[in-house]
């Protein structure tokens, strides 16, 4: 007797998705031809935020004068191919370009001890760091740079953005709270359930009743240390590298003074530095894919010939005929292939901002179509290092929190829309 009880249709892994999104790049890369701009004017320098290398020219844009191929099945010698292009993903970029969400290893077994899942940590840490980088009024990643390029005075048209955070951030408290009840009184109905109580049950089979001069000696080490992150993060603008280094610094310490404690041994402390690597791989080979997809593309250097310049340039082109608000659009696209708000800005303004002049718009409205495009979607895109590695720390798959984050994304997105259109109902300058 055959089994017809049908099993229930399942979001294809993050892995698959890249995959598929990986095929039409690499076809792309055969049929687009590759193209470039020229840099003019270096750009001018910004206190605390960080550098370009020059301020791109929109009508400089040519294609390669070589003939392109396209991307190979496979490359040798460091070059990008189909089945290659995960691991020259991981292995490329600068170590500035990429953040994991540390807040989320001190805040998840808080979560889960309060009644809370790993969504909900997500929510507190990393969407709300989000909304704030991108509906800030005084942001030099983004705003700052964006109206640099875009030739108007930095940090002017605070007044609007004032309220567009205000708006954000109460909209982004209200979601998280009523999200946060509604798991404290139904713990089931987490799409991280299965493994939030995983998570539950290792911490309880570490707690013991009895509490020793060693758990106190710890626990101090371990504070000292987080003292040490804020003072280096504050006083000696320590960034990612920095961190991460003073968090294994954290690790040893506190691995010896167990070990000398008779707490463990040690080996039991080398297998759990490898089982916590071992969990955070998934989200690291997701990384590299999603990179990965951007190098068969050919890059976002403006100055190397690229299929994403191509791109980009008859994107920009096309906007001229269309309404403004698709400059949101744009900008939202194209944050998935570009994540660095900096190297956006480089990249897009100087398309967008002179199309807004034949739009009839001032550039104060383009800035803010890049702003709220590059920010709000770093909260579901899978090439945000940062995305991937705050919910590889709290094991979440991308694609459950692709499930649970598709609303959000589309309240995010609509609340930017109207702030758009108000931009341009009053003529935001």
């Amino acid at each position: 007797m055959t089994n017809s009880t049908k099993q229930p249709a399942s979001m294809p892994d993050a892995f698959v998705i890249l995959f598929f999104v990986m095929i039409p790049a690499a076809i792309a890369s055969h049929l687009v031809p590759a193209g470039s701009f020229s840099l003019t004017e270096v750009a001018a320098e910004t206190a605390g935020a960080a550098k370009t290398k020059g301020k791109l020219d929109p009508d400089s844009f040519q294609f390669a004068n070589d003939s392109h191929s396209g991307v190979p099945l496979f490359a040798e010698g460091g070059g990008v191919g189909f089945f290659n292009y995960a691991f020259e993903g991981m292995v490329s970029g600068s170590k500035w370009g990429s953040a994991v969400g540390v807040i989320a290893f001190i805040l998840l077994p808080l979560m889960l001890a309060l009644g809370y899942d790993a969504i909900t940590t997500v929510l507190v840490t990393y969407v709300a760091t989000q909304i704030g980088f991108a509906t800030s009024w005084m942001n030099p990643f983004n705003v700052t740079i964006a109206q640099g390029i875009a030739e108007i005075p930095p940090l002017s048209g605070a007044n609007l953005r004032y309220w567009m955070w205000g708006a954000f951030t109460l909209f982004g408290i209200i979601y998280t709270m009523r999200y946060a009840a509604k798991i404290k009184a139904h713990p089931s109905s987490s799409l991280s359930y299965e493994t939030d109580q995983r998570l539950r049950q290792q911490q309880d089979a570490t707690v013991t009743s009895e509490y020793s001069r060693l758990d106190s000696l710890i626990l101090t080490v371990f504070f000292l240390g987080l003292v040490w992150i804020i003072w280096g993060v504050t006083s000696r603008k320590y960034y990612i590298p920095e961190i991460a280094s003073q968090f294994f610094t954290i690790s040893v310490v506190i691995a010896a003074i167990a070990v000398l404690g008779k707490r463990l041994r040690v080996n039991d402390a080398a297998d759990g530095f490898k089982q916590g690597a071992a969990e955070l791989l998934p989200a690291a080979l997701i990384v590299g894919m999603a990179k990965g997809i951007v190098l068969i593309l050919g890059g976002d250097n403006p100055e190397s010939p690229s299929v994403l310049n191509t791109l980009l340039f008859y994107s920009g082109q096309a906007l001229g005929d269309l309404p403004a608000w698709l400059m949101l659009v744009l900008q939202s696209v194209f944050n998935f292939f570009v994540a660095s708000g900096s190297g956006q800005a480089a990249l897009t303004m100087p398309l967008i901002a002179p199309l807004s002049d034949m739009l009839g718009l001032s550039r104060q409205i383009a800035v803010l179509a890049f702003q709220l495009g590059d920010g709000l979607t770093n909260c579901i895109i899978p090439t945000s290092a940062a995305l991937i590695g705050c919910l590889g720390v709290v094991r979440v798959d991308w694609t459950v929190w692709l499930k649970f984050a598709w609303k959000l994304q589309l309240c995010l997105f609509a609340l930017a829309s109207l702030f758009m259109l108000l931009a341009v109902a009053i003529n935001y300058q």
